[in-house]
């Protein structure tokens, strides 16, 4: 199981439970609903599965909307906003996100 499936599992065995964002909070059913139109807005954007995505957010809720989404489809990248900027364009260089 990896994390995007452990999503999805969760939204139904424990339904009901919140799953806490930052700032909002949903049941895990609503959250996986929410992660579940992240991934497909991603393709409807082209995204291919597979593709690296870089993510630069600060600790919010769409954060992990988006991060789980990527994780469910397979795509990977996310950045610390704590980082220094010569840090994230040598992440970015080295990782060749696609969007």
């Amino acid at each position: 199981m990896n994390i995007g499936e452990w999503i999805s599992k969760r939204a139904i065995i424990i339904r009901g439970n919140l799953f806490n964002g930052w700032d909002k909070a949903y049941n895990n059913r609503q959250f996986n609903e929410r992660v579940n139109r992240t991934a497909n807005a991603l393709s409807n954007l082209g995204i291919m599965k597979g593709d690296r995505v870089a993510l630069l957010m600060s600790n919010c809720s769409e954060f992990l909307e988006i991060f789980f989404a990527c994780a469910k489809r397979r795509d990977h990248g996310s950045l610390n906003f704590r980082l220094a900027v010569p840090e994230l364009v040598y992440i970015i260089k080295d990782s060749g996100p696609v969007f």
